[in-house]
């Protein structure tokens, strides 16, 4: 699969560059950028030939089938559309689109060979895959509520551009937007918004942002994101009626704890400690690796990939609730 990146900032750089080097069948056949010394830089360090500045010169000069799309939300619609004319496959990075007309007018123009979704990567953690298995094999009894929270130090992520701190919903559709995608894949829809509380600092855009809701089930919810931390986590606590499941998926890729359930029954973890080390210090989270293989079976062998477009436009929708409840 050869594969065009749109978008040669530190989220390329960091994370979805190592997973593809890690996928076999995968090769970045090109880059684009509208930076010049970005995309110099950027090429000679991966030793990528194929340079261009404009993205529409890349898909006319250069044979590729696939692009991942890395650029400033703003950007994401027109790109995307733009890929897709020109029959390509397509992962994009969230949040994905802005509004759900993008949303709808990407999937009436996408054919249907052609695999377009959202880069939802923690979606792809094997702890995260632990407690799925966990849940639906296992007598946990009803699930009573979820927290989950996730937080990142803002100031020590010197992004190129700055459209986050352009933007009043600030860490809601930078952050939130993974605890909700990953809220609706253990817990289903959200269907009620009891309360969302942000706090601002004096650029007036979002820096803390906490929701409670509940499932589809009645079960409450207790979500929250914020741009104010020293260390990374991404904290998920389970509460079951006969037992509880506790993860990171940041800290803890690899494995969860569990109460109230026989230790021989508990999943053992999929990596040791040393191995979850290793990920922390090269900064290379599994999550990326899987998706980029999920994306390339999608393509490839036409599988069904595990996140479509029916959930990038459910993950939107809750995420414009919450962010017309914080305006208000």
């Amino acid at each position: 699969m050869k594969l065009g990146l749109i978008g040669c900032g530190k989220v390329a750089d960091f994370f979805h560059v190592p997973a593809i080097r890690a996928t076999p069948g995968v090769r970045i056949e090109a880059i684009a950028d509208i930076d010049k010394d970005r995309v110099e830089r950027f090429g000679r360090k991966y030793k990528i030939e194929n340079r261009y500045l404009d993205y529409h010169s890349m898909f006319d000069k250069c044979r590729i089938d696939s692009v991942l799309i890395c650029t400033p939300p703003r950007t994401h619609a027109q790109i995307i559309l733009d890929s897709v004319d020109h029959g390509l496959h397509v992962l994009c990075e969230k949040p994905f689109v802005s509004t759900v007309s993008e949303l709808d007018a990407i999937a009436k123009s996408a054919d249907k060979n052609l695999t377009v979704f959202p880069v939802h990567n923690y979606v792809f953690t094997p702890s995260l895959w632990l407690a799925e298995h966990l849940m639906k094999n296992r007598d946990l009894g009803r699930l009573e509520e979820m927290d989950a929270h996730l937080a990142v130090g803002f100031n020590t992520w010197r992004s190129a551009t700055d459209y986050r701190n352009r933007d009043p919903a600030g860490v809601i559709t930078d952050l939130l937007y993974h605890v909700i995608y990953v809220a609706h894949r253990v817990c289903g829809p959200i269907m009620e918004l009891v309360n969302v509380e942000t706090k601002k600092n004096n650029d007036h855009v979002a820096r803390i942002v906490r929701v409670e809701g509940k499932s589809k089930d009645g079960a409450p919810l207790r979500l929250s994101a914020s741009w104010n931390a020293l260390l990374p986590h991404f904290k998920i606590l389970l509460r079951h009626s006969n037992s509880s499941i506790d993860m990171d998926l940041i800290w803890h890729p690899y494995r969860i704890s569990v109460q109230g359930v026989e230790k021989e029954k508990q999943p053992k973890p999929l990596k040791g400690r040393f191995g979850e080390i290793r990920s922390l210090m090269s900064m290379s989270h599994p999550s990326f690796k899987f998706l980029h293989q999920d994306f390339r079976n999608s393509v490839v062998s036409k599988s069904t990939p595990q996140v479509t477009i029916d959930q990038a436009k459910e993950t939107l929708q809750t995420i414009q609730r919450i962010t017309e409840r914080a305006g208000k």
